[in-house]
């Protein structure tokens, strides 16, 4: 009798000690699953807006219910192939040419034997994934400005006439994924050089 005593005055001990190292460890993580909870849990109550007629002054829930008819209206609109293809190819050309220009940088950076200019090139190539895409859209009005822009610079050096880069369509998907790619290319190829 005295050793069943025994045993489970040792398992309650073992599970007092057990909740206590769980709690600890809990409480290291609910920063985080607050954060997460916030950011990330939170946000998807606005999925219901594409469920409601939604008006500004009513807020989100005050809003009227309409169902599906928002889908509706998206799917027999005139805009409705073009937006879908347009997400499709995009989303396309970023995995598929970032993926190539990452691996392309990655395998360049590994062939190289100094450190100190490996971890140069690593942090230059790094840094354009930390800037905000509004720091990045001035760069771009930087370089595409039709009036001080530094391309319609040369090409007036060169003798051409300049560009009107923000209204011609055409440009478009090449500026658009060369800045999609030169933000997280650097990013992407640091994985495959983390050895170094």
């Amino acid at each position: 009798m005295t050793k069943v005593n025994e045993q489970l005055k040792n398992s309650n001990h073992k599970k007092k000690k057990i909740s206590i190292d769980q709690f600890q460890l809990f409480t290291m993580a609910l920063p985080i699953i607050i954060a997460v909870i916030i950011f990330c849990y939170l946000p998807m109550c606005g999925v219901v807006i594409a469920f409601k007629d939604f008006k500004f002054n009513k807020g989100i829930f005050g809003s009227d219910w309409v169902g599906l008819r928002n889908f509706y209206f998206f799917f027999k609109s005139t805009d409705c192939v073009r937006v879908v293809r347009n997400t499709l190819l995009y989303n396309t050309a970023f995995i598929v040419l970032g993926t190539t220009v990452s691996v392309m940088f990655a395998v360049l950076l590994s062939n190289l034997t100094n450190k100190k200019m490996l971890k140069f090139y690593q942090g230059t190539m790094f840094l354009p994934y930390f800037l905000s895409w509004v720091v990045v859209s001035y760069m771009a009005m930087t370089f595409l400005n039709y009036q001080n822009g530094v391309f319609n610079g040369i090409i007036q050096k060169l003798g051409g006439v300049p560009v009107s880069w923000y209204n011609t369509p055409k440009y478009w998907p090449a500026i658009l994924i060369f800045f999609n790619i030169w933000k997280s290319a650097g990013y992407n190829s640091l994985m495959g050089t983390s050895k170094n």
